[in-house]
């Protein structure tokens, strides 16, 4: 049950998360600009790193903070047959989202007002401002939602302003107590590390 201040907590992360991909959608001249990343490949490498050895055809999946879809197109140029489910915060990625996969389902939504079960859960970058409370639940949330595993990817020691200051070591003591099993890679970008854990 949330508490008072939880919900504060979260109603002004989650607005300020607004803000400021709000300002990055307005200002992009393409799609990877939108959400905050530095390039396609970048993105295609994070959801190459999220999906590595996953059999996902007949799967139904959540993406937890979708932005415009990507993950969404990327399945489909994998030829992954998926239910696909994509949740953000943000209006008009939502409404980039619907317009470019028409076939998916996109919602605005947070995870922690979700009670449906997926197969896998994944999200990629969604951490990026989060607030470190926020993020311990979310995880737990997304974890509890799905059958299979969570799959997720953040930055950790990130040394930019307003970035989530979440070192790689709180990071793995988190895991560790969550008590579950989790599998983790690093180096394939700086500061970035991939997540899997399994139920």
């Amino acid at each position: 049950m949330k508490t008072l201040r939880f919900s504060v907590v979260q109603k002004l992360n989650e607005q300020r998360q607004q803000r400021i991909y709000g300002a990055l959608h307005k200002g992009a001249k393409n799609g990877h600009d939108a959400v905050g990343w530095l390039s396609d490949e970048r993105q295609r490498l994070r959801f190459d790193k999220l999906t590595a050895g996953l059999e996902l055809d007949g799967k139904k999946i959540l993406d937890f903070g979708c932005g415009l879809g990507a993950f969404c197109g990327y399945l489909q140029d994998n030829a992954c047959e998926v239910e696909y489910v994509g949740i953000d915060l943000l209006d008009s990625y939502l409404k980039k989202a619907k317009q470019s996969y028409p076939n998916a389902k996109f919602l605005k939504a947070s995870v922690l007002d979700l009670n449906e079960e997926f197969d896998y859960v994944f999200s990629s970058g969604v951490y990026a401002f989060c607030s470190k409370e926020l993020f311990f639940e979310y995880v737990k949330k997304s974890l509890s939602i799905s059958k299979t595993a969570y799959h997720f990817n953040m930055l950790v020691d990130a040394s930019t302003r307003g970035y989530f200051k979440f070192s790689k070591s709180e990071l793995l003591s988190f895991l560790e107590k969550l008590g579950v099993e989790y599998w983790h890679e690093s180096g394939y970008l700086d500061n970035d590390v991939t997540v899997w854990l399994s139920k």
